[in-house]
């Protein structure tokens, strides 16, 4: 206690004086007679009102304060430098103007419901202990810059019809501010507030400025009131800051914000500019049901934790240029009135199951104005959302594992998770998720490629709104829902050809049918050319020529009696064959070698279904991949 009393003041140098002389205000010495204090409280002969010793007549005390107020009249009252054991100043009202700079209150200063008419003065002032200001009026400037508050500052309801200053002013203790009205402007700049901060319901009629304030404790600013600009740039809250339901009358700064707890701007409200850029968010993030009714800029904001802006309202630009959402972004049920930007923007990119941004039943009234440029989407869930008309420009989609096409997150999304209650299966139904909906995202998404002209991207969609159709299965029973996902005419398309955007596919599964074919014809067997009446003369057919008929049972007859040998014989039986199966599939009606009724005329025909398909469908793939 020792230390805290007894700090040096401003005296004049040279010899022992017979008065005080403490500087005052306006430079000149105090002039009042020096205290004989106890040993030690004063490090210089000071006046009993300069004097640290705690048991010094505070009567004599406050009749010297009287008639200091009484003398000053509507001038001013000089208390620079005093040092109050004790200060009780309720409902007193001061009509001078009142100078306590480097003044120290040892004990509780009171100051509830007093008024001052004038400016008050509290630069570099100490607060050893509570200093209450509950209800207090400032007609003129309050200046409490570079104040120390060692114990709690009570502030709540206190009004300042001028300026309020606590530049640099370091708070140690709780601070309660809690419906305090500024009618003009305050600044709390470079300020500290060690413990709890709260200045909720507080009205501020003017500019505040909180540029690099810190806040080492929780700082409430619930259904707080700016009337017009406030900047928090460079501000840091080490713990939670609540802004629910603030209101932002002017343009808010957060430039370069820290908050490195959770961050509330539940149901807040921006009538002006919302800028954030720059600003970091270490932990959660609420804007539920705010709303920017101008510009907001969330451009280089940095989000490391969950954000949620569910049912927030953007009725200007809003801006998220290069922004870092590292986890969870929650837009679902916004509104977007005017243009948005993602541009550049890093959503969520790992491996696990858990959403990135989330635009479920958010609403894009300009969809024509709406950019998502350089993002990665593979973790975005749009259900619900029309993304028909959306510009997606030069963004990566999640790749579906085994041929790389893109798909949409919905498909692997974890059912459990809030942001999927749509996505899971509706009344009554077998399926494991509502297929029919990620369908329908599906072919927004392929109509809005399809505008752009990019059929490849498109065609990507396309084969996942065909997917959803073939997993979506109205039957109930096991065994039929499987035989509908793996054996029905939809799984063959995407067997064949998948849905229509492979070529190589029903190419190479021609080459397989063929080739199948070829070797199936020889079991049913194939008739020889038939023989044709010679005219008299003619020379009959050299041995190893005459036509025999093409089947497994006649193989090894083919290949003996072939004149050139075994391995020519054996190329002809299948060459002969080959021909026929290329017959059939071009729809040839005179084949050289004739399937034998009845069953090499049911392969024929099943040949010819099946080769006329695959031909069909890689014609289709071919138009799908290369048209303009």
């Amino acid at each position: 206690m020792a230390d805290e009393i007894t700090s040096a003041v401003r005296v004049e140098e040279g010899p022992i004086p017979a008065c005080c002389s403490v500087k005052m205000y306006d430079g000149s010495p105090c002039g009042r007679p020096v205290y004989n204090s106890a040993q030690g409280m004063d490090e210089a002969p000071v006046c009993l009102m300069h004097s640290r010793d705690p048991d010094k007549d505070k009567g004599q005390f406050w009749d010297e304060f009287d008639r200091i107020i009484d003398g000053a009249g509507q001038g001013l009252a000089d208390f620079s430098w005093f040092f109050f054991v004790q200060a009780d100043c309720t409902r007193r009202s001061f009509i001078c103007a009142c100078v306590f700079e480097f003044a120290t209150f040892w004990g509780d200063a009171e100051f509830c419901f007093s008024r001052f008419k004038k400016s008050a003065r509290f630069f570099e002032a100490k607060f050893l202990k509570t200093a209450d200001f509950e209800f207090a009026e400032f007609a003129e400037l309050a200046g409490f810059s570079q104040v120390t508050c060692v114990g709690s500052a009570v502030f709540n309801n206190v009004r300042f019809d001028r300026e309020a200053e606590f530049v640099k002013t370091q708070f140690s203790g709780p601070v309660d501010f809690r419906g305090a009205n500024f009618r003009s402007g305050a600044d709390f700049s470079d300020s500290a507030f060690l413990q709890t901060a709260d200045f909720s319901h507080a009205n501020f009629g003017s500019v505040a400025n909180f540029i690099k304030a810190s806040f080492s404790r929780e700082a409430a600013f619930g259904e707080i009131v700016f009337q017009n600009e406030v900047d928090f740039s460079d501000v840091v809250f080490l713990l939670s800051a609540t802004f629910m339901g603030a209101v932002f009358n002017g343009n808010a700064q957060f430039h370069k914000a820290a908050f490195y707890l959770d961050a509330r701007f539940d149901k807040a409200k921006f009538s002006q500019g919302a800028f954030f850029w720059e600003a970091r968010f270490e932990d959660l993030a609420y804007f539920t049901m705010t709303l920017f009714e101008s510009h907001s800029n969330f451009e280089h904001t940095r989000f490391r934790g969950d954000v949620d802006f569910w049912l927030a309202s953007f009725r200007g630009e809003a801006h998220f240029y290069e922004t870092v959402f590292s986890r969870t972004a929650n837009f679902a049920s916004a509104n977007f009135a005017g243009r948005v930007t993602f541009s550049e923007t890093a959503f969520r990119e790992d491996e696990e199951h858990e959403p990135g941004p989330i635009f479920t039943r958010t609403r894009f009234e300009k969809p024509d104005e709406t950019l998502f440029y350089k993002a990665y989407l593979g973790q975005a869930q749009y259900c619900l959302c029309d993304v028909s008309k959306l510009a997606f420009t030069n963004v990566r989609w999640r790749t579906r594992p085994g041929n790389g096409k893109r798909m949409l997150f919905e498909e692997v999304a974890l059912l459990d998770s809030p942001s999927s209650v749509d996505l899971g299966p509706y009344a009554n139904s077998a399926n494991e998720r509502n297929y029919a909906l990620i369908a329908e995202l599906y072919q927004q998404l392929k109509k809005n490629y399809d505008a752009k002209c990019d059929y490849w991207t498109a065609g990507d969609f396309h084969y996942g709104e065909l997917e959803m159709k073939r997993l979506s299965s109205p039957r109930r029973n096991r065994v039929r829902r499987w035989m509908h996902r793996n054996l029905g005419l939809v799984a063959w398309y995407k067997y064949a050809s998948e849905y229509g955007e492979s070529y190589t596919r029903p190419a190479l599964c021609l080459a397989a049918v063929l080739l199948l074919f070829t070797l199936v014809y020889p079991i049913t067997g194939l008739k020889p050319p038939q023989k044709q009446n010679k005219p008299p003369g003619a020379e009959s057919s050299p041995a190893g020529t005459v036509p025999m008929a093409i089947c497994y049972s006649t193989f090894s007859e083919f290949v003996q009696h072939d004149p050139v040998g075994m391995a020519t014989g054996a190329g002809r039986f299948f060459g002969h064959s080959l021909m026929t199966s290329l017959g059939v599939a071009a729809f040839q009606r005179e084949l050289e070698y004739q399937p034998v009724y009845p069953w090499g005329r049911v392969l024929q025909w099943a040949e010819l279904l099946f080769t006329s398909t695959l031909i069909a469908l890689f014609l289709l793939a071919v138009r799908r991949q290369f048209r303009r």
